[in-house]
């Protein structure tokens, strides 16, 4: 097999144009989209363009900034030298196919000077997973950021006219915001915010069903240091109403479990409307384990609000990755990229 050179990509996309982010389900997911677009632009390439999200999403969550690794051979060349015509290609395919559904960002490679070449979905999932701050905290440091939009009702006319006769900003946000009734409490609802910041055993809000279970040689760590958590004003996607507040709930952390940001974004909403006790996240966090979140009767806050806002990390562990690993894309390759 030919040399493969590996790039970074970074996409935004609308998570409610797609049924679902990575590959494997319908066959209409953003993975798919994505590498059918490149397919578009590499002729021929076929099943030797590989693709792998650095962060997954559920279905109905908005990405502004996510990466892709894409491999891509030699023969090719080094598509980054050709970046600003490729970058046009790409997005035109896209809005001929599927307007302001999916845009890629920009690229850059991400191929090493190696024998062995790394494959960074590896490579992303330890940093995600895994902070080493006895090596060197500097080199480990990464986060993700995610934002939770909310529309809050003013009052109860306004709020019925959303269940019998929406109106234009219902129609503007149905899809990208949590539209709430009146009795919103700021006040609670920063206070519910502060009691997630720090570490925390996060297990009462980890999605963790029994056929996974089965399939568990052991508990995944549960673990979490919440970097930031707090409630600030929003603003609206199309146009001002003065029936509508707008908030975002920012949550700052180097790794999440699965749902659990839409989850503490529903115990936060809950605790503002009064719903829960005001101890109930603080129970939660000492009385970890993934049957509670249910077992009280706790809501999940719907997908369509959430937008994983950026990836951030240390790009000097792109050329001395701390663990190095390897993937089954490597034992394809019998001859990786020697050049920078």
């Amino acid at each position: 097999m030919a040399g493969v050179r590996r790039y970074l990509f970074w996409i935004s996309y609308d998570g409610s144009r797609f049924p679902e982010m990575a590959k494997g389900g319908t066959g209409f997911g953003v993975m798919d989209f994505f590498g059918q677009v490149l397919r578009n632009s590499f002729v021929g390439i076929g099943e030797r363009l590989k693709t792998s999200a650095a962060s997954r999403t559920d279905r109905g969550v908005h990405a502004i900034r996510n990466a892709i690794v894409v491999q891509v051979p030699l023969e090719y060349g080094h598509i980054d030298e050709r970046k600003s015509n490729l970058l046009y290609e790409l997005n035109t395919t896209i809005d001929r196919c599927c307007p302001n559904s999916l845009k890629i960002l920009d690229f850059h490679s991400v191929s090493l000077v190696s024998v062995i070449d790394l494959l960074f979905e590896f490579f992303f999932a330890y940093l995600i997973k895994t902070v080493s701050p006895i090596n060197d905290p500097s080199s480990f440091y990464k986060f993700r950021r995610y934002k939770y939009r909310i529309c809050v009702t003013h009052h109860s006319d306004a709020w019925s006219r959303f269940n019998k006769q929406p109106s234009l900003i219902h129609f503007a946000e149905r899809n990208y915001s949590w539209i709430l009734p009146p009795g919103f409490d700021i006040y609670r609802a920063r206070e519910a915010c502060c009691s997630f910041e720090g570490t925390h055993n996060m297990a009462s809000f980890l999605k963790h069903p029994e056929r996974e279970k089965r399939h568990e040689k052991e508990f995944p760590s549960t673990i979490k240091s919440i970097l930031h958590c707090d409630l600030n004003g929003g603003e609206p996607r199309s146009f001002y109403d003065s029936e509508f507040d707008f908030f975002d709930i920012s949550v700052v952390s180097r790794s999440f479990l699965r749902e659990q940001v839409r989850r503490m974004i529903g115990v936060i909403i809950g605790q503002a409307y009064g719903l829960y006790g005001e101890h109930m996240i603080e129970w939660l966090l000492k009385n970890p384990d993934p049957k509670n979140f249910y077992a009280r009767r706790l809501r999940i806050a719907p997908p369509q609000g959430l937008f994983l806002e950026d990836l951030v990390y240390d790009d000097r562990m792109f050329s001395n990755p701390i663990p190095y690993h390897t993937h089954g894309w490597d034992a394809e390759s019998d001859s990786p990229d020697q050049t920078s």
